[in-house]
């Protein structure tokens, strides 16, 4: 049986965040949202998630601010960095915040089914959470 995988959706737009936790809902996967990065590390600080998807730009913290905490804090825990400007630069200084993937705005909600899926098949195969972006 499959292990229901429980997600944390941080984005700062309504709609965009209610259009991707339903998606992620209808394909089986526990989904609790977040409307900005400050609210996601509250939300990983008291509750445990198997993955987060991230805005990169939001109010209060970005998604960048968001993976330099959880890096901080050694949480090991895959990112998936949903954004509509991305520049590798911004992970050159500091390679330690490359998320698990990069996915650029607009995305299809199958291209984030699929991300998801590799991440899965590569926990249950015992690979590292985290690798390089994918672009």
């Amino acid at each position: 049986m499959k292990q229901l995988i429980r997600i944390l959706l941080a984005d700062d737009d309504g709609p965009i965040r209610r259009i991707i936790s339903w998606g992620l809902r209808r394909e089986g996967y526990q989904v609790e949202t977040a409307e900005d990065g400050a609210d996601a590390w509250v939300a990983l600080k008291d509750r445990e998630f198997d993955l987060l998807v991230t805005d990169n730009h939001m109010p209060k913290m970005s998604g960048i601010q968001l993976l330099r905490l959880i890096r901080t804090a050694r949480m090991v825990i895959p990112v998936v960095m949903i954004t509509g400007y991305f520049s590798p630069d911004q992970f050159g200084r500091d390679p330690a915040l490359l998320p698990t993937a990069v996915l650029q705005k607009p995305f299809e909600i199958t291209e984030l089914l699929a991300t998801i899926r590799s991440i899965e098949d590569s926990i249950s195969e015992g690979r590292p959470k985290t690798a390089l972006p994918q672009f």
